[in-house]
């Protein structure tokens, strides 16, 4: 069967409108890169992502009051209760979309106050060991950090205390280097640390008088109340009146029930 002369006269007109995309995309110099997505919404902010934690406290709070059964309360726990690290994540995009925005060290600061571990909580404490090391606004993070779970956090507290101008901020920072190292089991390095509170930031006011104060009832605790050390003499009255001595008792098993009513 031969070929026709409208489609042999057809092709080379194909040929050319298939080519010719090609010509030109060789011709055309490449684009740049598209920049990297931030992850931050349009109109996102510290208090837009604060706002928007609290309605979901309020929302979860009222309706727990509520509820009438141990079985709606659990349900509202597992389904309704804000998830602090979804709101942690919001704020460090937002601080690391505007690291310059005069709230962004306010965000980074939640992320940690709010957050234990996770990755919102490593960036954010990047963020204060890194360009918010000097704030003065992030002492309630800094305390925090007592109980970070994190392994950064031992070296963003030091960065801090070595830097930050702030006196309660540096004082705090120690202190709460020393409470992160005993909650680890680190007893050696947290009475180091505490030592250096008493040394350098004594004078600063702390929970119960000065930090001084504080760091030498930790003190005593980690030299004189863990496990293995002999329990200090306790004097008292038994529930007949009469008095005595936890000394008399050594040698026997003892059991103690300390209670308080506060």
């Amino acid at each position: 069967m031969g070929t026709s002369r409208t489609a042999l006269a057809a092709f080379p007109l194909s040929l050319a409108l298939f080519l010719t995309p090609l010509i030109s995309a060789a011709a055309d110099p490449p684009k740049p890169p598209e920049p990297a997505a931030t992850n931050a919404p349009a109109g996102e902010s510290y208090n837009k992502v604060l706002a928007d934690f609290n309605a979901a406290q309020r929302e979860f709070s009222d309706a727990y009051q509520k509820a009438t059964t141990d079985e709606e309360r659990k349900k509202l726990v597992d389904e309704k209760y804000p998830d602090r690290e979804k709101y942690a994540a919001r704020m460090v995009a937002f601080a690391t979309a505007h690291p310059d925005d005069p709230e962004a060290v306010d965000a980074a600061a939640w992320a940690v106050t709010y957050t234990f571990n996770g990755a919102a909580h490593d960036a954010a404490l990047k963020m204060l060991s890194g360009p918010y090391v000097r704030s003065g606004k992030i002492l309630m993070a800094v305390q925090r950090l007592a109980y970070s779970q994190s392994p950064a956090a031992v070296e963003t507290l030091k960065k801090i205390v070595e830097e930050n101008p702030s006196a309660e901020v540096k004082g705090y920072a120690a202190y709460s280097l020393g409470e992160n190292l005993a909650g680890h089991g680190k007893s050696a390095e947290a009475e180091k640390a505490f030592e250096e509170v008493v040394a350098k930031h004594g004078e600063v006011k702390g929970r119960r008088g000065t930090l001084a104060d504080d760091a030498k009832s930790q003190l005593h605790e980690i030299r004189d109340l863990a496990v293995g050390k002999v329990a200090p003499d306790i004097e008292g009255e038994d529930v007949e009146g009469h008095k005595f001595k936890l000394s008399e008792y050594r040698g026997k098993v003892v059991v103690l029930d300390f209670w308080g009513d506060w």
